[in-house]
C-alpha cells in the first residue's frame, strides 16, 4: 500500500477492503461513480494528491483516509 501511495500516477480516489485483521486489499481507483460497498466488510477510501500548492508556497502531498465499517462486519462492535 505504501508503494501505491508514493507514486504520483495513483492520484485520485482509491478503495481498499479490510479482510480479516491483518489484510488490506486493493479494490479500485480512478472511480467513475460511487462504489457499492458490501456491509460484510470494512473499507478504507483514500483520496491522494501529489504536488499541491497554496498561494505559491512549497509543494506538498495530501492524503485523506475515510473508513466505512459495514453493519454486518465481523468486528463491527470493536471497529465502530
Amino acid at each position: 500500500m505504501f508503494d501505491f501511495l508514493k507514486d504520483a500516477a495513483n492520484d485520485g480516489t482509491s478503495v481498499w477492503v479490510f479482510q480479516g485483521k491483518k489484510y488490506l486489499t486493493y479494490v479500485a481507483s480512478h472511480l467513475k461513480s460511487i462504489p457499492k460497498l458490501n456491509s460484510n466488510y470494512a473499507y478504507a477510501v483514500i483520496s491522494l494528491r501529489h504536488g499541491l500548492q497554496v498561494l505559491g508556497d512549497q509543494h506538498y502531498n495530501s492524503i485523506k483516509v475515510y473508513f466505512w465499517v459495514g453493519a454486518r462486519c465481523l468486528d463491527y462492535e470493536s471497529n465502530y
